[in-house]
This record gives structure tokens, C-alpha cells and sequence, in this order.
């Protein structure tokens, strides 16, 4: 059985390539930058990690789009987008409680 795949302008390896050597690039320089500040820096890394999350599960979620005609794969994109999403939730709620300065053990983003 040959499944069907969808080409996309958009979608190829350099591309993908390209970008995930700009966020590692635009991450480093953040840093490099925040060199003296620990709390910048960590705030940094816990925003890194919120849109990273966030633009892996957009990603995922669009590849899902791309495969609405096999009903099978795009529901397995679709659960793979889901479980990235609750992972950018968690992220969200322990920038906040970060930010805030109280961060239990366990807190609610452990849970996402």
C-alpha cells in the first residue's frame, strides 16, 4: 500500500535545516549576551523552551493538515501535536510561577 504525499512549496529539509540552525544560532547570542545574569538567562531558556514548544506543535499540526485525506496518519500527527501542545502549557505555567518566585515541588506544569 502507497500512501499519498502531499508536496508542499514550503516544507523541505534545507529549509528545516536552516531554521533550526537560526533558533540554536539566535539561542547562543541570547546567552552570550545575558552572560552576567543568571535570572535573565533563566528566564530566556524558559522562554526558549515555550516557543520552541509552541512552534513545534503549530508544525506538527500543519503537516496534520497536509495528510487530510489518510485518515490514520493525520490523526497520528494530530495526537503528536496534542502531547507538543501540553508540553507548551507546562512551559507556559512554570514561566509563570519562575517569574513569580515560587515554584513548588510538585507544582501543575508537572502534570502537562
Amino acid at each position: 500500500m502507497t500512501i499519498p504525499v502531499p508536496h508542499s512549496r514550503f516544507l523541505s529539509v534545507p529549509r528545516s535545516v536552516a531554521l533550526t540552525f537560526g533558533i540554536v544560532l539566535g539561542h547562543w547570542l541570547c546567552m552570550r549576551l545575558a552572560h552576567g545574569d543568571a535570572v535573565l538567562r533563566a528566564n530566556l531558556n524558559d522562554a526558549f523552551t515555550f516557543a520552541l514548544s509552541l512552534g513545534v506543535s503549530g508544525g506538527l499540526f500543519y503537516v496534520s493538515y497536509h495528510f487530510r485525506h489518510v485518515r490514520h496518519i493525520q490523526i497520528a500527527w494530530m495526537l503528536l501535536g496534542a502531547g507538543v501542545s501540553l508540553v507548551a502549557i507546562g512551559a507556559v505555567i512554570y514561566v509563570m510561577l519562575d517569574a513569580q518566585g515560587t515554584i513548588p515541588f510538585p507544582s501543575i506544569s508537572d502534570g502537562f
